[in-house]
Protein backbone atom coordinates (compact mmCIF):
# COMPACT_ATOMS: atom_id res chain seq x y z
CA UNK A 1 0.00 0.00 0.00
CA UNK A 2 1.30 3.43 -0.86
CA UNK A 3 1.34 5.63 2.22
CA UNK A 4 0.89 9.36 1.72
CA UNK A 5 0.82 12.15 4.26
CA UNK A 6 -2.79 13.33 4.64
CA UNK A 7 -1.93 16.73 3.17
CA UNK A 8 -0.48 15.06 0.05
CA UNK A 9 -3.32 12.59 -0.49
CA UNK A 10 -5.29 13.05 -3.78
CA UNK A 11 -8.47 13.74 -1.80
CA UNK A 12 -6.92 16.70 0.00
CA UNK A 13 -5.40 18.02 -3.20
CA UNK A 14 -8.76 17.73 -5.01
CA UNK A 15 -10.57 19.96 -2.50
CA UNK A 16 -10.25 23.56 -3.60
CA UNK A 17 -11.53 25.05 -0.33
CA UNK A 18 -8.99 25.52 2.43
CA UNK A 19 -8.84 22.46 4.68
CA UNK A 20 -8.40 24.40 7.90
CA UNK A 21 -11.96 23.23 8.64
CA UNK A 22 -11.00 19.56 8.20
CA UNK A 23 -11.81 18.70 11.81
CA UNK A 24 -15.32 20.18 11.72
CA UNK A 25 -17.78 17.31 11.39
CA UNK A 26 -20.31 19.44 9.48
CA UNK A 27 -17.62 20.43 6.98
CA UNK A 28 -16.80 16.76 6.46
CA UNK A 29 -20.45 15.93 5.76
CA UNK A 30 -21.04 18.90 3.45
CA UNK A 31 -17.99 17.89 1.41
CA UNK A 32 -18.79 14.16 1.32
CA UNK A 33 -18.59 12.39 -2.02
CA UNK A 34 -22.01 11.13 -3.12
CA UNK A 35 -21.70 10.34 -6.82
CA UNK A 36 -19.28 9.28 -9.53
CA UNK A 37 -18.35 12.89 -10.31
CA UNK A 38 -17.15 13.34 -6.76
CA UNK A 39 -15.16 10.11 -6.73
CA UNK A 40 -13.52 11.03 -10.05
CA UNK A 41 -12.55 14.40 -8.61
CA UNK A 42 -10.89 12.62 -5.68
CA UNK A 43 -9.28 9.92 -7.85
CA UNK A 44 -9.03 11.20 -11.45
CA UNK A 45 -7.10 8.13 -12.61
CA UNK A 46 -10.07 5.75 -12.15
CA UNK A 47 -10.90 3.59 -15.15
CA UNK A 48 -14.04 4.12 -17.20
CA UNK A 49 -15.29 0.64 -16.23
CA UNK A 50 -15.03 1.32 -12.50
CA UNK A 51 -16.75 4.69 -12.90
CA UNK A 52 -19.52 3.07 -14.93
CA UNK A 53 -20.20 0.51 -12.18
CA UNK A 54 -20.28 3.14 -9.46
CA UNK A 55 -22.67 5.30 -11.49
CA UNK A 56 -25.00 2.37 -12.26
CA UNK A 57 -25.18 1.24 -8.64
CA UNK A 58 -25.64 4.79 -7.40
CA UNK A 59 -28.91 5.03 -9.35
CA UNK A 60 -30.49 2.70 -6.81
CA UNK A 61 -28.27 2.65 -3.73
CA UNK A 62 -26.97 5.44 -1.53
CA UNK A 63 -23.25 6.11 -1.77
CA UNK A 64 -21.37 8.53 0.47
CA UNK A 65 -17.89 8.92 1.95
CA UNK A 66 -16.46 11.82 3.89
CA UNK A 67 -13.15 13.39 2.80
CA UNK A 68 -11.68 11.95 5.99
CA UNK A 69 -12.56 8.42 4.89
CA UNK A 70 -11.34 8.97 1.35
CA UNK A 71 -8.00 10.16 2.75
CA UNK A 72 -7.57 6.68 4.29
CA UNK A 73 -7.83 4.89 0.93
CA UNK A 74 -4.55 3.31 -0.10
CA UNK A 75 -3.44 4.39 -3.57
CA UNK A 76 -0.76 3.42 -6.08
CA UNK A 77 1.92 5.74 -7.40
CA UNK A 78 -0.61 7.22 -9.84
CA UNK A 79 -3.07 8.04 -7.09
CA UNK A 80 -5.47 5.25 -8.10
CA UNK A 81 -7.11 3.28 -5.25
CA UNK A 82 -5.62 -0.14 -4.67
CA UNK A 83 -8.01 -2.93 -5.65
CA UNK A 84 -7.72 -4.65 -2.25
CA UNK A 85 -7.96 -1.52 -0.11
CA UNK A 86 -10.44 -2.15 2.75
CA UNK A 87 -12.02 1.33 2.81
CA UNK A 88 -12.46 1.36 -0.96
CA UNK A 89 -14.09 -2.05 -0.98
CA UNK A 90 -16.34 -1.50 2.03
CA UNK A 91 -17.80 1.75 0.75
CA UNK A 92 -17.43 2.25 -2.99
CA UNK A 93 -20.08 0.30 -4.99
CA UNK A 94 -17.91 -1.20 -7.70
CA UNK A 95 -19.80 -4.52 -7.73
CA UNK A 96 -21.72 -5.83 -10.76
CA UNK A 97 -24.72 -3.51 -11.23
CA UNK A 98 -28.28 -4.75 -10.98
CA UNK A 99 -29.93 -4.71 -14.40
CA UNK A 100 -33.32 -6.29 -13.68
CA UNK A 101 -36.74 -4.72 -13.99
CA UNK A 102 -37.95 -5.32 -10.43
CA UNK A 103 -37.70 -2.49 -7.90
CA UNK A 104 -34.54 -2.74 -5.80
CA UNK A 105 -36.66 -2.94 -2.64
CA UNK A 106 -37.92 -6.40 -3.68
CA UNK A 107 -34.33 -7.69 -3.65
CA UNK A 108 -33.48 -6.42 -0.19
CA UNK A 109 -34.42 -8.74 2.64
CA UNK A 110 -35.87 -7.86 6.04
CA UNK A 111 -32.71 -9.03 7.71
CA UNK A 112 -33.55 -7.75 11.16
CA UNK A 113 -36.93 -6.03 11.31
CA UNK A 114 -39.82 -8.48 11.55
CA UNK A 115 -43.24 -6.91 11.07
CA UNK A 116 -44.64 -8.29 14.32
CA UNK A 117 -41.79 -6.69 16.29
CA UNK A 118 -42.23 -3.18 14.91
CA UNK A 119 -44.43 -1.30 17.39
CA UNK A 120 -44.40 1.57 14.92
CA UNK A 121 -41.99 2.49 12.11
CA UNK A 122 -39.24 3.59 14.53
CA UNK A 123 -39.65 1.30 17.57
CA UNK A 124 -38.69 -2.37 17.55
CA UNK A 125 -39.31 -4.77 20.44
CA UNK A 126 -37.39 -7.98 19.67
CA UNK A 127 -36.02 -9.02 23.06
CA UNK A 128 -38.05 -8.97 26.27
CA UNK A 129 -36.20 -6.41 28.38
CA UNK A 130 -35.06 -3.97 25.66
CA UNK A 131 -36.34 -2.02 22.69
CA UNK A 132 -34.56 -0.56 19.71
CA UNK A 133 -35.23 2.90 18.34
CA UNK A 134 -34.62 2.90 14.58
CA UNK A 135 -34.16 6.61 15.00
CA UNK A 136 -32.76 7.43 11.54
CA UNK A 137 -32.75 5.94 8.05
CA UNK A 138 -29.55 7.64 6.95
CA UNK A 139 -25.86 7.50 7.88
CA UNK A 140 -22.67 9.56 7.81
CA UNK A 141 -21.42 7.15 5.11
CA UNK A 142 -22.83 3.96 3.58
CA UNK A 143 -21.34 0.47 3.97
CA UNK A 144 -21.83 -1.82 0.96
CA UNK A 145 -22.62 -4.72 3.33
CA UNK A 146 -25.23 -2.91 5.44
CA UNK A 147 -27.81 -5.40 6.78
CA UNK A 148 -30.38 -2.59 7.02
CA UNK A 149 -30.27 -2.01 3.28
CA UNK A 150 -34.04 -1.74 2.90
CA UNK A 151 -34.14 1.05 5.48
CA UNK A 152 -30.81 2.76 4.82
CA UNK A 153 -29.17 1.95 1.46
CA UNK A 154 -32.20 1.96 -0.84
CA UNK A 155 -32.52 5.43 -2.37
CA UNK A 156 -36.26 4.92 -2.71
CA UNK A 157 -36.69 3.63 0.85
CA UNK A 158 -40.24 3.83 2.13
CA UNK A 159 -39.23 2.79 5.63
CA UNK A 160 -40.17 5.47 8.14
CA UNK A 161 -37.68 8.08 9.28
CA UNK A 162 -38.07 9.95 12.56
CA UNK A 163 -41.40 11.61 13.27
CA UNK A 164 -42.37 13.34 16.50
CA UNK A 165 -45.73 11.56 16.70
CA UNK A 166 -44.04 8.16 16.34
CA UNK A 167 -41.49 9.07 19.01
CA UNK A 168 -44.20 10.16 21.44
CA UNK A 169 -46.12 6.95 20.74
CA UNK A 170 -42.96 4.92 21.35
CA UNK A 171 -42.30 6.61 24.68
CA UNK A 172 -45.84 5.80 25.81
CA UNK A 173 -45.28 2.16 24.81
CA UNK A 174 -42.12 2.00 26.96
CA UNK A 175 -43.94 3.56 29.91
CA UNK A 176 -46.69 0.95 29.61
CA UNK A 177 -44.22 -1.99 29.37
CA UNK A 178 -42.25 -2.03 32.59
CA UNK A 179 -40.32 -5.09 31.46
CA UNK A 180 -38.36 -2.77 29.15
CA UNK A 181 -35.18 -1.93 31.07
CA UNK A 182 -32.88 -0.93 28.21
CA UNK A 183 -33.34 1.36 25.22
CA UNK A 184 -30.97 1.00 22.26
CA UNK A 185 -30.78 3.86 19.77
CA UNK A 186 -29.58 3.00 16.29
CA UNK A 187 -30.94 3.59 12.81
CA UNK A 188 -29.18 4.25 10.49
CA UNK A 189 -26.85 6.50 12.37
CA UNK A 190 -28.19 8.44 15.37
CA UNK A 191 -25.25 10.85 15.19
CA UNK A 192 -26.58 12.34 11.96
CA UNK A 193 -28.88 14.24 14.33
CA UNK A 194 -27.75 17.48 15.95
CA UNK A 195 -26.66 17.56 19.58
CA UNK A 196 -29.73 19.64 20.38
CA UNK A 197 -32.04 16.98 18.92
CA UNK A 198 -30.17 14.16 20.64
CA UNK A 199 -30.30 16.04 23.94
CA UNK A 200 -34.09 16.19 23.69
CA UNK A 201 -34.42 12.51 22.67
CA UNK A 202 -32.09 11.20 25.38
CA UNK A 203 -33.67 13.38 28.05
CA UNK A 204 -37.19 12.19 27.29
CA UNK A 205 -36.12 8.55 27.35
CA UNK A 206 -34.21 9.01 30.62
CA UNK A 207 -37.32 10.57 32.19
CA UNK A 208 -38.96 7.11 32.11
CA UNK A 209 -38.09 5.68 35.51
CA UNK A 210 -38.17 2.01 34.43
CA UNK A 211 -35.39 2.54 31.84
CA UNK A 212 -32.20 1.44 33.56
CA UNK A 213 -29.77 1.36 30.62
CA UNK A 214 -29.36 3.48 27.50
CA UNK A 215 -27.18 2.49 24.55
CA UNK A 216 -26.28 4.17 21.25
CA UNK A 217 -24.96 2.34 18.18
CA UNK A 218 -22.64 4.36 15.95
CA UNK A 219 -20.07 4.22 13.17
CA UNK A 220 -19.11 7.86 13.65
CA UNK A 221 -15.73 6.90 15.18
CA UNK A 222 -14.65 5.54 11.78
CA UNK A 223 -16.72 7.56 9.30
CA UNK A 224 -16.48 11.05 10.79
CA UNK A 225 -14.74 10.95 14.19
CA UNK A 226 -15.02 14.74 14.50
CA UNK A 227 -18.74 14.21 15.10
CA UNK A 228 -17.93 12.98 18.61
CA UNK A 229 -17.37 16.54 19.83
CA UNK A 230 -17.24 17.99 23.31
CA UNK A 231 -20.96 18.79 23.42
CA UNK A 232 -21.91 15.26 22.39
CA UNK A 233 -19.65 13.88 25.12
CA UNK A 234 -21.42 16.12 27.64
CA UNK A 235 -24.70 14.58 26.47
CA UNK A 236 -23.35 11.11 27.20
CA UNK A 237 -22.48 12.19 30.73
CA UNK A 238 -25.65 14.24 31.34
CA UNK A 239 -27.99 11.45 30.30
CA UNK A 240 -25.86 8.65 31.76
CA UNK A 241 -25.58 6.79 28.48
CA UNK A 242 -24.56 3.28 29.51
CA UNK A 243 -22.81 2.13 26.35
CA UNK A 244 -21.74 3.08 22.85
CA UNK A 245 -21.66 0.30 20.25
CA UNK A 246 -18.67 1.26 18.09
CA UNK A 247 -18.71 -0.25 14.58
CA UNK A 248 -15.21 -0.94 13.24
CA UNK A 249 -14.05 -3.44 10.61
CA UNK A 250 -10.32 -3.08 9.94
CA UNK A 251 -7.16 -1.86 11.71
CA UNK A 252 -6.73 0.90 9.11
CA UNK A 253 -9.77 2.60 10.67
CA UNK A 254 -7.99 3.02 14.00
CA UNK A 255 -6.38 6.33 13.13
CA UNK A 256 -5.06 9.19 15.22
CA UNK A 257 -8.49 10.83 14.82
CA UNK A 258 -10.08 7.65 16.27
CA UNK A 259 -7.65 7.78 19.19
CA UNK A 260 -8.38 11.49 19.69
CA UNK A 261 -12.05 10.64 20.23
CA UNK A 262 -11.09 8.25 23.00
CA UNK A 263 -8.83 10.87 24.54
CA UNK A 264 -11.70 13.39 24.57
CA UNK A 265 -13.96 10.86 26.28
CA UNK A 266 -11.30 10.09 28.87
CA UNK A 267 -10.47 13.73 29.64
CA UNK A 268 -14.16 14.50 30.14
CA UNK A 269 -14.47 11.69 32.67
CA UNK A 270 -17.06 9.91 30.54
CA UNK A 271 -17.82 6.47 31.99
CA UNK A 272 -19.84 5.20 29.00
CA UNK A 273 -18.77 1.64 28.12
CA UNK A 274 -17.35 1.30 24.58
CA UNK A 275 -18.32 -1.95 22.85
CA UNK A 276 -16.62 -2.86 19.59
CA UNK A 277 -18.88 -4.39 16.94
CA UNK A 278 -16.90 -6.08 14.18
CA UNK A 279 -18.48 -7.68 11.09
CA UNK A 280 -16.76 -10.67 9.45
CA UNK A 281 -16.09 -9.58 5.86
CA UNK A 282 -14.43 -11.70 3.18
CA UNK A 283 -11.49 -9.93 1.60
CA UNK A 284 -11.50 -7.29 4.33
CA UNK A 285 -10.77 -8.93 7.67
CA UNK A 286 -11.30 -12.69 7.30
CA UNK A 287 -7.88 -13.67 8.58
CA UNK A 288 -6.62 -14.40 12.07
CA UNK A 289 -3.70 -11.99 11.60
CA UNK A 290 -5.86 -8.98 10.70
CA UNK A 291 -8.42 -9.71 13.40
CA UNK A 292 -5.75 -10.26 16.07
CA UNK A 293 -4.38 -6.83 15.23
CA UNK A 294 -7.87 -5.29 15.29
CA UNK A 295 -9.04 -6.96 18.51
CA UNK A 296 -5.83 -6.14 20.38
CA UNK A 297 -5.77 -2.55 19.08
CA UNK A 298 -9.28 -1.99 20.38
CA UNK A 299 -8.54 -3.69 23.68
CA UNK A 300 -5.40 -1.60 24.18
CA UNK A 301 -7.49 1.53 23.63
CA UNK A 302 -10.09 0.34 26.19
CA UNK A 303 -12.73 -0.47 23.57
CA UNK A 304 -14.07 -3.91 24.47
CA UNK A 305 -14.33 -6.16 21.36
CA UNK A 306 -17.89 -7.26 21.99
CA UNK A 307 -19.61 -8.73 18.94
CA UNK A 308 -17.96 -10.46 15.98
CA UNK A 309 -20.87 -10.44 13.54
CA UNK A 310 -21.36 -12.94 10.76
CA UNK A 311 -22.32 -11.01 7.62
CA UNK A 312 -25.97 -10.67 6.65
CA UNK A 313 -27.08 -12.56 3.51
CA UNK A 314 -29.66 -10.28 1.89
CA UNK A 315 -28.03 -7.04 0.80
CA UNK A 316 -27.43 -6.19 -2.86
CA UNK A 317 -23.70 -6.42 -3.61
CA UNK A 318 -22.86 -8.08 -0.31
CA UNK A 319 -22.15 -11.57 -1.70
CA UNK A 320 -18.51 -10.67 -2.21
CA UNK A 321 -18.19 -10.13 1.57
CA UNK A 322 -19.72 -13.46 2.58
CA UNK A 323 -17.70 -16.28 4.01
CA UNK A 324 -18.86 -19.44 5.75
CA UNK A 325 -19.75 -19.73 9.41
CA UNK A 326 -17.20 -22.52 9.72
CA UNK A 327 -14.46 -20.22 8.42
CA UNK A 328 -15.37 -17.75 11.16
CA UNK A 329 -15.15 -20.57 13.72
CA UNK A 330 -11.71 -21.56 12.41
CA UNK A 331 -10.49 -17.99 12.81
CA UNK A 332 -11.84 -17.72 16.34
CA UNK A 333 -10.34 -21.07 17.31
CA UNK A 334 -6.95 -19.86 16.10
CA UNK A 335 -7.27 -16.73 18.21
CA UNK A 336 -8.62 -18.45 21.34
CA UNK A 337 -5.87 -18.52 23.99
CA UNK A 338 -3.55 -16.57 21.65
CA UNK A 339 -5.08 -13.38 22.97
CA UNK A 340 -6.66 -12.69 26.34
CA UNK A 341 -10.39 -13.23 26.80
CA UNK A 342 -11.30 -9.52 27.23
CA UNK A 343 -9.90 -8.95 23.72
CA UNK A 344 -11.89 -11.80 22.16
CA UNK A 345 -15.45 -10.91 21.08
CA UNK A 346 -18.49 -13.16 21.03
CA UNK A 347 -18.96 -14.66 17.56
CA UNK A 348 -22.62 -14.33 16.62
CA UNK A 349 -24.94 -14.89 13.69
CA UNK A 350 -27.29 -11.95 13.26
CA UNK A 351 -30.60 -13.53 12.35
CA UNK A 352 -34.05 -12.01 11.90
CA UNK A 353 -35.23 -14.07 14.87
CA UNK A 354 -32.40 -12.96 17.13
CA UNK A 355 -28.63 -13.12 17.47
CA UNK A 356 -27.15 -16.54 18.16
CA UNK A 357 -23.74 -17.30 19.60
CA UNK A 358 -21.74 -19.60 17.30
CA UNK A 359 -20.14 -22.44 19.28
CA UNK A 360 -16.43 -22.90 18.59
CA UNK A 361 -17.01 -26.50 17.52
CA UNK A 362 -16.42 -27.34 13.85
CA UNK A 363 -18.78 -30.31 14.11
CA UNK A 364 -21.54 -28.23 15.67
CA UNK A 365 -23.56 -29.11 18.76
CA UNK A 366 -27.05 -30.46 19.54
CA UNK A 367 -28.40 -26.91 19.43
CA UNK A 368 -26.28 -25.67 16.49
CA UNK A 369 -26.09 -27.92 13.45
CA UNK A 370 -24.40 -27.63 10.07
CA UNK A 371 -26.86 -28.77 7.38
CA UNK A 372 -27.17 -28.55 3.60
CA UNK A 373 -27.19 -24.91 2.55
CA UNK A 374 -26.47 -23.45 5.95
CA UNK A 375 -26.88 -23.95 9.68
CA UNK A 376 -29.86 -24.51 11.95
CA UNK A 377 -30.00 -23.53 15.60
CA UNK A 378 -32.37 -22.87 18.48
CA UNK A 379 -32.92 -19.18 19.11
CA UNK A 380 -33.47 -17.52 22.48
CA UNK A 381 -37.16 -18.52 22.38
CA UNK A 382 -36.31 -22.18 21.78
CA UNK A 383 -37.41 -22.03 18.12
CA UNK A 384 -35.42 -23.76 15.40
CA UNK A 385 -34.05 -21.25 12.87
CA UNK A 386 -32.28 -21.72 9.53
CA UNK A 387 -29.45 -19.49 8.37
CA UNK A 388 -28.41 -19.62 4.72
CA UNK A 389 -24.66 -20.03 4.44
CA UNK A 390 -22.07 -20.10 1.66
CA UNK A 391 -19.31 -22.54 0.81
CA UNK A 392 -15.76 -21.22 0.93
CA UNK A 393 -13.99 -21.49 -2.38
Amino acid sequence: MTSLAPSAHPVRLAISESTHRWTEWTWQQSHAVRDVAGIKLAFPGLSADVCSRIEANNRHMRFQLTPYMLSLVGVDTNGVPLSQDPIWNMYVPTYEPYEGDEPISTLLGDNWELTQEMINPILQHKYENRVNFRIQNRCLAYCNYCFEAKRVLDKDSRVGAFREEWFTEALNYIRNHEEVEEVVISGGEPLTLSNTRLDDILGRIRAIHTVRALRLQTRAFTQNPFRVDEEFIRLLIRHEVSALGVHVSHPVEITQAFRDVLDRLSRAGCRTILLGQIPLLKGINDSAEILKDLFMSLYALKVRPYYFLHAMPETLGSERFRTSVRHGVEIMMRLKRRISNPALPEYVIVHAKGKHTVPLELAGTREFQYVDGGVRFRNWKGEWCFYSDVEDV
